[in-house]
């Protein structure tokens, strides 16, 4: 089996959730009292959708972290970070000046300027925020990297546990028991932590108690995501809020379980081209999706919401991608524009 095809199938669950999670986000956010039902549905894929960003962070931890792959400072800043700042400041100026223009209806000559402040405080579109918290990632991953590569086995384990702890379960108990354990650090461990436990599943693949005990840990968070999901239209409207977050224990435990199935289901097998290359243009598609959300959503005023959900979701999915993976499909082509996707 080659591990690129079974990343890359992983990579396509990973953008597949992040168009979801934004389908269903703005209406979710603003709902007008349709069918429990309905708000159910929306619900669920909310809180699935949100271990698609996990397993972003994933698979960069499972390809960097990996002690046959060579990261040197050069790599990180003359190739790796300029990767993601270039997209960010010109796509992020692009948005901000659209953004400027649906609160407005106007075009003026102080515009460029109003845009390029809201890029450099983070204030384009919310998508973005994912860019600017790679970034700081990649800055610090030449040390996850040595640490990686050069701890002992049982500081490596106390390292995983100690990120699991204070990265992921004290978040969600303050957050599901409304206390406040201040046990902390100055930084969102949880990125960092997803970005290390994508090495821990392929470090111990072959490890059939490690194995056991994260299919168990994956499936009984699968449940509790889905469970929350379900139960959110009987116990508040703001529920998915306190599970569908990206420090939450369970949000973690299914974006492992996502990852170990696909790639045991992978094994031996070759995705085809027309997936590998969906994958290929997962980076081009989050950053250009919300370009029609937003076009839908705030010019024509067009919302799943108006539809059938069970129907209305998967249609608008499709909307969103589709279009957006030929975009980038043709600009990937074109000389310097293909730095931008």
């Amino acid at each position: 089996m080659n591990k690129k095809e079974y990343i890359e199938g992983v990579r396509i669950f990973a953008i597949l959730f992040v168009v979801l999670i934004h389908v269903v986000a703005i209406p979710l956010r603003s709902w007008s009292g349709d069918t429990v039902g309905s708000y159910q549905i929306y619900s669920l894929i909310y809180v699935i959708g949100s271990c698609g960003v996990p397993l972003f962070l994933m698979i960069t931890g499972s390809l960097l972290l990996n002690p046959a792959k060579e990261i040197s400072l050069n790599k990180i800043y003359c190739k790796m970070i300029p990767r993601i700042l270039i997209p960010l400041f010109v796509w992020g100026w692009v948005f901000a000046c659209m953004e400027i223009y649906f609160e407005t209806r106007m075009i003026t000559i102080s515009m460029p300027f109003q845009a390029l402040y809201r890029v450099l405080n983070n204030e384009s579109w919310a998508h973005l925020w994912y860019l600017y918290m790679l970034l700081g990632v990649y800055i610090f991953l030449p040390l996850m990297k040595h640490l990686s590569d050069t701890l002992s086995e049982k500081m490596y384990l106390y390292t995983t546990y100690a990120m699991i702890i204070v990265g992921y379960i004290l978040p969600t108990i303050n957050k599901v028991c409304g206390i406040n354990i201040t046990i902390s650090v100055p930084l969102p461990l949880c990125y960092f932590a997803a970005v290390w436990m994508g090495y821990f599943v392929e470090r111990y693949k072959e490890n059939k108690i490690y194995n056991k005990i994260l299919y168990i840990f994956g499936s009984v968070s699968a449940v509790v995501l889905i469970i929350s999901g379900i139960m959110n239209g009987v116990f508040g409207k703001n529920y998915y809020d306190v599970i569908a977050q990206y420090d939450n224990i369970f949000v973690l435990g299914t974006a492992i379980l996502i990852y170990m199935v696909v790639r045991k289901c992978l094994q031996n097998k070759s995705l085809p081209k027309w997936l590998l290359s969906l994958a290929g243009c997962s980076f081009g598609i989050y950053l250009l999706h919300p370009v029609i959300i937003n076009m839908l959503y705030k010019v024509v005023n067009i919302r799943p919401t108006n539809f059938n959900a069970v129907i209305s979701i998967p249609v608008f999915a499709i909307m969103f991608i589709v279009p957006v993976w030929f975009a980038v499909y043709i600009m990937k082509k074109i000389p310097f524009i293909k730095h931008l996707v």
